[in-house]
């Protein structure tokens, strides 16, 4: 049976971090072996599997992350961080790798089972899905859970007792946010440069959404 998943789990080369440092600052984590499974490459998968796990190699673990990875580099793991996982076929061969002496980590940053009907999610994540039944499985069959607040750590709380909160930080090195980010010994020293308003702005009372990307310079914000 692990031999038919396998065969439905494609290899894929890990995807280049771009804007993530490149050299080695330490061998403090030498002889970690860790492999991800990347969820998405947006924010998800960015920032709370290839970040933290391409870290963790600079300072001297053994790491792979991908969005598929063959079994043999999963068996090859001591450690395996799985974010949102509710594939059957997933959960089957996390399930040995368990059994195999492997030590799985979930990851989730969402209180899936409070998704709003307006949402576009609820079609994925409303009561008595799929989904939400293996998510459910995933967590409770975990060795440990990390989620981002700590509502959602009480939340999931019912389903895995080994639960960690680890919040969401902005790595503001990855774009233009009016800052000088260099970085030293692995850690990013940030000088904040003096803010820049675009002339078309003046005398206008501009709303927008700083935490994200998903605005460019020819989004328009009109307000009374």
């Amino acid at each position: 049976m692990i031999t038919e998943v396998e065969n439905r789990i494609q290899s894929t080369a890990p995807k280049p971090s771009g804007g993530l440092p490149q050299y080695t600052v330490s061998d403090a984590y030498s002889g970690w072996k860790i492999a991800g499974l990347v969820a998405d490459h947006a924010a998800c998968g960015h920032y709370r599997v290839i970040n933290p796990l391409h870290m963790m190699a600079m300072f001297g673990a053994q790491v792979q992350y991908s969005t598929n990875l063959p079994i043999d580099v999963l068996l090859g793991a001591d450690y395996i961080q799985a974010p949102r996982q509710n594939s059957p076929d997933v959960y089957e061969v996390l399930r040995f790798c368990q059994w195999e002496d492997k030590f799985i980590n979930y990851e989730i940053d969402d209180d899936l089972d409070s998704v709003l009907p307006s949402s576009p999610a609820y079609l994925t994540y409303h009561p008595g899905s799929e989904e939400l039944k293996w998510s459910h499985k995933f967590i409770e069959t975990a060795h440990g859970v990390t989620v981002t607040t700590p509502e959602i750590a009480r939340w999931y709380y019912q389903f895995n007792q080994n639960i960690s909160i680890l919040e969401n930080y902005i790595d503001i090195s990855f774009r233009d946010w009016n800052y000088d980010v260099k970085w030293q010994n692995g850690v990013p020293i940030m000088k904040p440069l003096p803010p820049r308003r675009p002339a078309h702005w003046d005398g206008k009372t501009v709303i927008s959404w700083q935490g994200g990307s998903c605005y460019d310079d020819k989004t328009e914000v009109l307000t009374e």
